[in-house]
């Protein structure tokens, strides 16, 4: 059935519809306030995350270079702007296992050295060892 057009006595236009395509408009809204419900719910746990210090928001090109499959502790480390021996001083971790733990992620080093690095870095501990 194709829709009617209508207009009241005020001027307001009005459309008559099927009952088929008034329900199937009704399941997309739904559908979409569902999903933009459950948007603003993800947005407003990151931003609690965020405020809580669970969690750290990065420059683009950190996403992109962890994304592009450098170590999240390189990017990290060069966005803060720190050579590897500046690292090290800073976490008290030799340089050489610092490059190690770049090359070999969580699986080198333990969990005290992430740690360590970590508190060096300012952030979270689950920001570096996420998987």
């Amino acid at each position: 059935m194709k829709p009617q057009f209508i207009s009241t006595d005020a001027g307001e236009e009005l459309v008559i519809i099927s009952r088929t395509d008034y329900e199937m408009l009704a399941q997309r809204a739904a559908a979409a306030f569902d999903e933009e419900a459950n948007d603003v719910r993800a947005a407003a746990g990151a931003e609690a995350d965020l405020a809580a210090g669970r969690d750290i928001a990065f420059p683009l090109d950190v996403a992109e270079a962890i994304l592009d499959g450098e170590s999240r502790l390189r990017a990290i480390r060069k966005w803060r702007q720190h050579t590897q021996a500046e690292l090290a001083a800073l976490s008290g971790l030799a340089q050489s296992a610092i490059s190690a733990m770049e090359k070999g992620g969580i699986l080198s080093g333990s969990l005290s050295a992430w740690r360590d690095l970590a508190k060096a870095l300012n952030v979270p501990l689950a920001v570096l060892i996420d998987a």
